[in-house]
């Protein structure tokens, strides 16, 4: 995964909180998250990509679900 520049790091601490997902995040320093659940990993993982990837990124991604064949 590509590193998540400050400001998006706090943008992703700021949202977990909000999805009660416990973690840490102090100045300078890595965000620390209690990963308990798969949920957890699967809410981190989401807002990680949503934050890190191109709205084009996004937008190609989102479309490829939309022509997945089951």
């Amino acid at each position: 995964m590509t590193p998540i520049e400050c400001d998006d790091r706090w943008q992703l601490y700021f949202r977990l909180r909000e999805l009660d997902v416990h973690c840490e995040c102090k100045s300078y320093a890595p965000l620390y998250v209690d990963v308990s659940s798969p949920s957890t990993a699967i809410h981190i993982w989401s807002i990680a990509k949503r934050i890190s990837w191109s709205r084009q990124q996004q937008t190609r991604w989102l479309d490829s679900c939309w022509h997945i064949q089951v």
